[in-house]
Protein backbone atom coordinates (compact mmCIF):
# COMPACT_ATOMS: atom_id res chain seq x y z
CA UNK A 1 0.00 0.00 0.00
CA UNK A 2 2.78 2.31 -0.91
CA UNK A 3 1.72 5.87 -1.52
CA UNK A 4 -1.10 5.81 1.03
CA UNK A 5 1.09 6.49 4.03
CA UNK A 6 0.73 10.08 5.11
CA UNK A 7 -2.39 10.62 3.03
CA UNK A 8 -4.68 13.18 4.66
CA UNK A 9 -7.49 11.60 6.63
CA UNK A 10 -9.77 14.63 6.65
CA UNK A 11 -11.07 16.17 9.82
CA UNK A 12 -11.90 12.80 11.31
CA UNK A 13 -15.59 13.67 11.44
CA UNK A 14 -17.83 10.66 11.92
CA UNK A 15 -21.41 11.55 12.58
CA UNK A 16 -22.40 8.08 13.70
CA UNK A 17 -25.39 9.38 15.66
CA UNK A 18 -26.94 10.89 12.53
CA UNK A 19 -26.12 7.79 10.50
CA UNK A 20 -27.71 5.54 13.15
CA UNK A 21 -30.80 7.76 13.39
CA UNK A 22 -31.33 7.72 9.61
CA UNK A 23 -30.84 3.94 9.51
CA UNK A 24 -33.37 3.44 12.34
CA UNK A 25 -35.86 5.81 10.71
CA UNK A 26 -35.52 3.95 7.41
CA UNK A 27 -36.09 0.62 9.15
CA UNK A 28 -39.19 1.91 10.96
CA UNK A 29 -40.60 3.44 7.78
CA UNK A 30 -40.77 0.01 6.12
CA UNK A 31 -43.94 -0.86 8.05
CA UNK A 32 -45.50 2.62 8.07
CA UNK A 33 -44.84 3.94 4.56
CA UNK A 34 -45.98 2.07 1.45
CA UNK A 35 -43.66 4.23 -0.66
CA UNK A 36 -40.65 3.47 1.52
CA UNK A 37 -41.49 -0.23 1.47
CA UNK A 38 -41.78 -0.20 -2.35
CA UNK A 39 -38.44 1.63 -2.65
CA UNK A 40 -36.79 -0.93 -0.35
CA UNK A 41 -38.35 -3.85 -2.30
CA UNK A 42 -37.07 -2.46 -5.62
CA UNK A 43 -33.59 -2.15 -4.12
CA UNK A 44 -33.68 -5.76 -2.88
CA UNK A 45 -34.99 -7.03 -6.24
CA UNK A 46 -31.96 -5.41 -7.86
CA UNK A 47 -29.77 -7.58 -5.62
CA UNK A 48 -28.78 -4.90 -3.15
CA UNK A 49 -28.22 -6.35 0.36
CA UNK A 50 -30.58 -5.47 3.22
CA UNK A 51 -28.23 -3.06 5.02
CA UNK A 52 -27.31 -1.24 1.81
CA UNK A 53 -30.98 -0.96 0.81
CA UNK A 54 -31.76 0.59 4.20
CA UNK A 55 -28.84 3.00 3.83
CA UNK A 56 -30.17 4.00 0.40
CA UNK A 57 -33.62 4.56 1.89
CA UNK A 58 -32.12 6.56 4.75
CA UNK A 59 -30.24 8.73 2.28
CA UNK A 60 -33.51 10.18 1.00
CA UNK A 61 -34.13 12.82 3.70
CA UNK A 62 -34.21 15.66 1.18
CA UNK A 63 -38.01 15.43 1.23
CA UNK A 64 -38.01 15.84 4.99
CA UNK A 65 -35.57 18.75 4.72
CA UNK A 66 -37.86 20.40 2.16
CA UNK A 67 -40.86 20.02 4.48
CA UNK A 68 -39.01 21.50 7.43
CA UNK A 69 -37.45 24.30 5.40
CA UNK A 70 -40.65 25.29 3.54
CA UNK A 71 -43.09 24.68 6.40
CA UNK A 72 -45.00 22.27 4.16
CA UNK A 73 -46.68 19.17 5.62
CA UNK A 74 -45.13 15.82 4.71
CA UNK A 75 -46.88 14.07 1.83
CA UNK A 76 -46.13 10.44 1.03
CA UNK A 77 -46.90 11.03 -2.65
CA UNK A 78 -44.20 13.71 -2.88
CA UNK A 79 -41.64 11.67 -0.97
CA UNK A 80 -42.13 8.54 -3.07
CA UNK A 81 -43.82 9.41 -6.37
CA UNK A 82 -45.50 6.51 -8.12
CA UNK A 83 -43.31 4.83 -10.67
CA UNK A 84 -44.45 5.42 -14.22
CA UNK A 85 -44.92 2.04 -15.85
CA UNK A 86 -44.39 1.86 -19.59
CA UNK A 87 -47.55 1.18 -21.57
CA UNK A 88 -47.46 -2.19 -23.34
CA UNK A 89 -47.00 -1.88 -27.12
Amino acid sequence: MQGLEGAPQGAGVDNSELRDALYQAAFCSLTQSPGAHAFYRRQRERGIPHNAALRNLGARPRCLFHCLHSHVPYDERDAFPARQEADPP
